[in-house]
Parts: structure tokens; sequence; C-alpha cells
């Protein structure tokens, strides 16, 4: 990754609620970063995590 960048792949094969999957993902960043920091993050629909009105990561699901 570039100097200051994290970068990360995940393969998951979930067996029920794919639909809820990107949310899900979001909902485990923000509650990881959160109880490891100070920060209070903010989900924006469907991929964003903000701080300060500044976007702090974005991932990207695909669901085969």
């Amino acid at each position: 990754s570039t100097k200051g960048g994290l970068y990360l792949s995940v393969y998951l094969k979930p067996k029920k609620d794919i639909q809820l999957l990107p949310l899900k993902i979001a909902l485990a960043i923000v509650k990881t970063l959160e109880a490891l920091t100070t920060l209070e993050l903010k989900i924006k629909w469907p991929n964003d995590i903000f701080f300060n009105k500044s976007k702090l990561a974005v991932f990207v699901d695909f669901l085969f």
C-alpha cells in the first residue's frame, strides 16, 4: 500500500442474509475502529465510513 494507506482483501462465502452483508461489513468496521480509538464514525450507505465529514474508509463488495 502507499504511505499512509491500508488495503485489505477478504473473501467470504456467506450462507444467508447476503443482502445485508454490506451493512454488516460497515458496522463491523465501525464498531472495531470505535472500540480501538476515540473516534465517532458515521456510515454513509452503501460503503463509505466518515469521520468529521471526511471519508476515512471505503469498501467494495461483490456478491456472486
